[in-house]
């Protein structure tokens, strides 16, 4: 049987898993998928996600296209129309949205030139709106007419779309008598078009195949994707544009191309279109598409992508008794951002086992999956979540972005000046990612030594001038990111033997935690003097400048408070350079807004970006986990107050220069189509992670390490599902929305009072087991302290070397 699967997955098609894990009635089978809401942060700009058809961290992301506007990822909940559906998707990216490649739109109108976008839109209602994971049903407005005179009808077309990896199957009902067509633009693209083009291939059953590649930009990097299309019906005619011309060419080559197919009144019923994209080519999406989908039906796929959504949600099994989860609510978003979590980055095999690299060759992996589509400033920490998860898939992962830097080193230029295979947004903390591996015990990684100087060089150097200072002249920012870049960079010389680096590379690191905290820069209300991070000029002047105002001492989207907490790599470090543990603890606590707690202006922490996010667990590392557990609890179930956006300003409450005006108290997660706060994207899944891991208990606060910080768990029981029949299980006894603050703790068994633990703790199997209650208690404030990097001696990442090997079976090719 475990032949038959690896056989079938390593051809791509999609292979119904094992019965996903019960829960209490192991007589029934839990369907996970029916906890999920797609539909969830979709509305504007709070989230920017998807509530279209993908199968788990799929290249093809089917998601329908609203009129007159559009989130970032095509689909606002907010507006009426839709104009049809878009194969291509980073889900709850920033900017103005990647991808929105391969517009296709179901109609009746008539066109005898390139089709205006306009004549695109259909009304719409969420009364008539379903989505599930790998399904998408909508019934749009009739429409009709010629272009520039169109007309809505009485009837409705009914699309659905669902979708394997790599290939999105479409399917429309029209009414009785109509003239179905399908227009298939290929400019559409959500931020810049570079070429386009379609070959039409006549089958010999009267259907036909598009094929063809499509090039785009998005966030300064090109990307080349190519796609094979088949109808499912016989096409009565089919039109062509490109370079300004519209006619019976079957070949089309340009920016703006695309074609517009017609079927026979008598299909109208029923018209399919299976679309394939592939990173390598046309030929390579036609060998996926067979291999994937073949003879299988429209209801036979959304049926095994559900399957297999069930079974990778099904790893981790959440219990809620009625007073930890009295209405469900919490379980429901909880699956709904493990969900959200599976979308980045994207499965960029082929079905051949090939992927295309950055320096233009087509590789071969026998052995691990290769996985494309970044956004790593965003959701460093989320791998670290993947990593108790779903081991099997980041440690592929992880090969990933060893072989991405390993092919830029080949080609002698920067990432960014590449063409990727897809869209993708950015790299900063790579050297993170790839370190978090290592520290946690993984080896046997292919290349990390032709990856490394390529990682090295993307980090960037310090010149002579800044290396006798300790820092970056007037932008203490980018000086602590770098710091943590050089931690992690010291990690990974480790690893390749390379021990006067990581020597180097740990020294620098300790740079900007040096130099850049300027002693008394605030006096708490007591008169306790704590230094803050600062900024200096050339000549080692300090700055004078608003520790509290968004984006000063050239910041990227943030304050220097919430800059001050950015090397996670060496806390103890940042509480010396505070002035101790006395002076860091009442920064924290003013920080969180504890001096004030009815007062928004006083919260300094943002939930809109992620440069803080490990905010909330600050306390363990200063002898007060309790305070740990109240602002894990309620910045991810109740209300809090938010003074800060991700950008300048909002439309939906009086903003401007990065703050609400005045602050909002407010819940940051909620079961709504305005799942998030305004300007809070969800950035590849990186928001929903840190709500998973909150949930769990379980947060990665030095992304890079082996460590996790234990917050407040949500359920009663969180059981951790491993492919070798392994389990680790969270248990909250007498958890509820009062009673989230931690009494005692047992570690399989045995008492236990860290407040963090070990990656191998959790992968060997066992329990933390917890009670709870609704006083503050002293658990885990006499602790063995975490890793910092100042403090860890020989201990470079927090773990322990060797034990994982990172070769993959072949069925993770799938």
């Amino acid at each position: 049987m475990a032949a038959a699967l690896v056989a079938a997955a390593s051809t791509g098609v999609v292979v119904t898993p094992a019965a996903a894990k019960p829960t209490e009635d192991k007589t029934k089978t839990v369907d996970y998928t029916s906890f999920v809401d797609p539909f969830v942060s979709t509305a504007g700009d709070d989230g920017n996600d998807l509530p279209g058809a993908q199968a788990p961290n799929g290249i093809v992301k089917v998601n329908p296209l609203t009129m007159p506007g559009r989130n970032h990822t095509g689909y606002d909940y907010r507006q009426s129309h839709i104009a049809g559906f878009t194969q291509t998707n980073l889900d709850g990216v920033g900017g103005s949205g990647g991808g929105g490649d391969i517009l296709v739109v179901p109609t009746e109108v008539e066109y005898g030139a390139r089709p205006s976008t306009g004549s695109y839109s259909h009304p719409f209602t969420h009364d008539d709106e379903t989505a599930t994971p790998g399904y998408y049903q909508v019934r749009l407005g009739e429409i009709s007419g010629s272009d520039g005179a169109v007309r809505n009808g009485p009837g409705t077309i009914n699309a659905e779309v669902s979708a394997t990896t790599r290939t999105a199957l479409h399917r429309y009902s029209f009414t009785d008598g109509a003239k179905p067509e399908l227009v298939v633009d290929l400019n559409n693209n959500f931020t810049s078009r570079t070429g386009s083009s379609v070959d039409v291939e006549r089958l010999g059953d009267g259907r036909v195949a598009l094929s063809g590649d499509i090039n785009g930009n998005f966030n300064g990097a090109s990307y080349a994707l190519h796609y094979y299309a088949e109808t499912e019906q016989p096409v009565v005619s089919v039109k062509t544009w490109g370079s300004g011309e519209f006619g019976d060419a079957t070949s089309r080559r340009g920016t703006d191309t695309g074609a517009v197919l017609a079927f026979a009144p008598e299909d109208a019923g029923q018209i399919g279109l299976r679309i394939t994209v592939s990173p390598i080519s046309a030929e390579q999406a036609r060998i996926d598409q067979a291999a994937e989908v073949g003879d299988l039906s429209f209801d036979d796929v959304r049926a095994a992508t559900k399957a297999v959504w069930n079974e990778r949600l099904g790893r981790v099994d959440v219990s809620a008794s009625v007073k930890a989860d009295p209405d469900g609510t919490l379980r429901r978003l909880f699956y709904t951002h493990l969900y959200r979590m599976f979308a980045l980055p994207m499965n960029a095999t082929s079905t051949s086992g090939t992927y295309r690299g950055v320096d233009g060759v087509v590789h071969k992996v026998d052995d691990f999956t290769y996985y494309d589509a970044w956004s790593s400033w965003d959701d460093f920490r989320k791998y670290s979540v993947f990593a108790y998860v779903d081991p099997e898939m980041y440690r592929d992962m992880i090969q990933s972005l060893i072989y991405l830097f390993a092919d830029v080193q080949g080609t002698g230029k920067g990432i960014g000046g590449l063409t990727h295979s897809v869209p993708t947004v950015r790299w900063e903390r790579s050297a993170v990612i790839v370190a978090d591996a290592l520290s946690k015990g993984f080896t046997g990684f292919d290349r990390l030594d032709q990856a490394y100087p390529a990682l090295k060089s993307y980090v960037g150097f310090y010149n002579g001038n800044q290396l006798r200072q300790g820092y970056i002249e007037n932008r203490p920012g980018d000086s602590v990111q770098r710091g943590y870049d050089q931690w992690a960079l010291a990690i990974i010389a480790d690893a390749l033997g390379r021990t006067d680096d990581a020597k180097q590379l740990r020294a620098q690191a300790a740079l900007p935690i040096a130099n850049l905290y300027k002693p008394g820069a605030w006096t708490a209300a007591d008169g306790t003097k704590v230094g803050l991070l600062t900024p200096r000029d050339a000549a080692g002047n300090w700055g004078d400048v608003d520790y509290a105002r968004f984006e000063a001492a050239n910041l990227y989207q943030g304050t220097l408070w919430q800059y001050n907490w950015y090397p996670a790599y060496d806390m103890d470090g940042v509480v010396a350079a505070m002035g101790g543990p006395e002076a860091a603890r009442r920064a924290a606590m003013h920080f969180m807004g504890e001096d004030d707690p009815d007062n928004g202006l006083g919260m300094l922490h943002s939930n809109a970006n992620e440069i803080d996010l490990q905010a909330p667990y600050l306390f363990n590392y200063l002898g007060l986990p309790s305070l740990t557990q109240k602002w894990a609890r309620t910045i991810y179930t109740k209300e809090s107050w938010n003074r800060y956006i991700a950008t300048g300003s909002t439309d939906e409450y009086p903003s401007g220069s990065g703050e609400f005006r005045p602050p909002v108290k407010t819940k940051v997660y909620q079961l709504d189509p305005r799942g998030f706060l305004p300007t809070m994207d969800n950035d590849a899944g990186t928001m929903s992670t840190m709500f998973v891991a909150a949930a769990i208990g379980l947060f990665p606060v030095t992304a890079g390490s082996s460590q996790y910080q234990i917050g407040s768990p949500f359920f009663d029981r969180t059981t951790i599902s491993y492919a070798d029949g392994r389990k680790f299980t969270v248990s909250a006894d007498g958890v509820s929305d009062d009673s989230y603050y931690i009494q005692s703790a047992s570690l399989n068994g045995a008492a236990f009072g860290n407040t963090w633990l070990d990656y191998r703790t959790l992968v060997n199997g066992g329990s933390l087991d917890v009670r709870m209650g609704a006083k503050a208690s002293d658990w885990g404030a006499h602790g063995k302290p975490a890793y910092s990097m100042s403090t860890a001696g020989d201990d470079n990442g927090g773990g322990t070397p060797g034990g994982s090997t990172v070769h993959a079976s072949p069925m993770t090719i799938a």
